[in-house]
């Protein structure tokens, strides 16, 4: 596995979250829940308290982030709420410490919240509730119903009055924001201080790339073009005058079923193979001299 390393002032806000619930540890010894009967102090750490940020990116369609803030913290127990992080975030592999006294500040509990804002979300979230329809009459006037959301199970089914509604027109209005929806995905730590101030802390985890990123890519250049191949389904082709046309090739076809037909026949018919003994000698000859070469800085010859 190889990976490539840099650095960045910027922020690192990767698409495509998966909003579907809340991922969570916990080492307390009965102080967590006393931390929340009392409503502790919450501190929320965002872009503007990063001093660094630090990313190694891996072959393998991964990356490990190592991003340092400034926090401000009070004494005694609180929460820490982490803002303006990767979105395919792993959270299995947070790591959090302080930069200055890293014995002193105790991690109680961690929790990864991911539940997302969406209008999904929310309308799962008041099923069982009563939730406001405003409605537009023919005179181009408003009236507001009330409703209880019975279900969201392809679509959405109301109790209005002692009547059971299907594909109830009109706008729907809620009170108020569920508190465990989140705008963005946030770490949450319950963490113990001796002391306050402010404190430098790096936090790490493991982020996976978009899934849409092309794997494999072939180029070729000629005749005053650029094509590029990628995934095997996407050829996208560079002309001189600077225009460019895309063609989405119908599935994905890399070969490997023909080829092994190609070797099922030869077998059978003990024809030649249609990869020669020598050809997969040298490429295998070749692999081992990069990678030789490459721990060695030398060329190798053979």
């Amino acid at each position: 596995m190889s990976a490539h390393s840099f650095r960045t002032p910027g922020t690192l806000m990767a698409a495509g979250v998966a909003a579907i619930g809340i991922f969570a540890w916990s080492g307390h010894d009965g102080r967590v829940e006393a931390v929340r009967r009392a409503d502790p102090a919450v501190v929320t750490a965002t872009l503007k308290d990063q001093t660094d940020l630090f990313v190694t990116v891996y072959n393998s369609n991964i990356a490990l982030i190592r991003d340092v803030r400034n926090l401000s913290i009070p004494t005694g127990m609180f929460r820490l709420k982490l803002m303006d992080i990767a979105a395919t975030v792993n959270p299995a592999t947070v790591h959090f410490r302080s930069l200055n006294e890293p014995d002193k500040l105790g991690i109680l509990e961690q929790n990864y919240e991911y539940d997302l804002i969406s209008p999904e979300k929310l309308m799962e979230k008041y099923v069982g509730r009563e939730v406001e329809i405003v409605e537009q009459a023919d005179d181009l006037t408003n009236r507001t119903v009330k409703a209880t959301l019975l279900s969201t199970n392809g679509g959405a089914v109301y109790k209005i009055g002692d009547r059971i509604v299907l594909g109830q027109g009109g706008k729907i209005t809620l009170p108020d924001l569920p508190a465990d929806l989140v705008a963005r995905p946030t770490l949450v730590w319950t963490v113990d201080a001796p002391k306050s101030g402010t404190v430098p802390a790096e936090i790490s985890y493991l982020t996976d790339g978009s899934s849409r990123f092309p794997k494999e890519t072939v180029d070729v250049v000629g005749d005053g073009r650029n094509g590029r191949l990628d995934n095997f389904q996407r050829v996208t082709v560079w002309s001189g005058k600077g225009k460019n046309s895309h063609r989405v090739l119908t599935g994905q076809d890399k070969g490997q079923r023909a080829q092994l037909e190609h070797f099922v026949h030869a077998v059978r018919t003990a024809s030649a193979m249609p990869i020669p003994l020598g050809s997969l000698v040298a490429t295998t000859r070749a692999t081992l001299a990069v990678g030789t070469s490459l721990s060695s800085r030398r060329p190798v010859t053979w």
